[in-house]
């Protein structure tokens, strides 16, 4: 992106930056949060309810929606720390169980922080991880 299109997404995005899918991973320059091939292993090891309310909240930050709530770490019968993260939608909230492991914990601490906005999905995430 040339710089005059990246300080006009800046100056919508409120200021914040954008993280991209590449950065998440540490493929392009800017914070990375997991390894290609780290991230592929978390995302294998998670349960199918716990991968589709992983889509809703990454859907949720995509889209630029507020996390609400505390956010207290919990250990799950499997023995596997997690935050329950609520998206605020304009009607109703929605998200879910957030597995707290490896890059996880810092990003959406610097997601709640307000330090970036998104442009990625969970879905878009793990193809870019496995065609890596």
């Amino acid at each position: 992106m040339d710089g005059f299109f990246k300080t006009l997404v800046e100056a919508l995005n409120g200021g914040r930056p954008t993280l991209t899918a590449k950065q998440f991973l540490g493929k392009e320059e800017g914070p990375s949060y997991f390894k290609p091939e780290a991230f592929v292993q978390f995302a294998k090891s998670l349960r199918p309810k716990e991968i589709s309310e992983l889509q809703e909240v990454f859907t949720g930050m995509a889209e630029g929606l507020r996390i609400g709530g505390s956010i207290a770490a919990r250990t799950d019968r499997g023995g596997r720390k997690y935050a329950f993260v609520t998206v605020n939608r304009t009607n109703a909230n929605t998200g879910g169980k957030y597995i707290l492991e490896g890059g996880t914990i810092p990003f959406l601490k610097d997601y709640v922080d307000g330090k970036f906005v998104i442009d990625f999905t969970l879905e878009q995430l793990v193809e870019e991880a496995m065609n890596g």
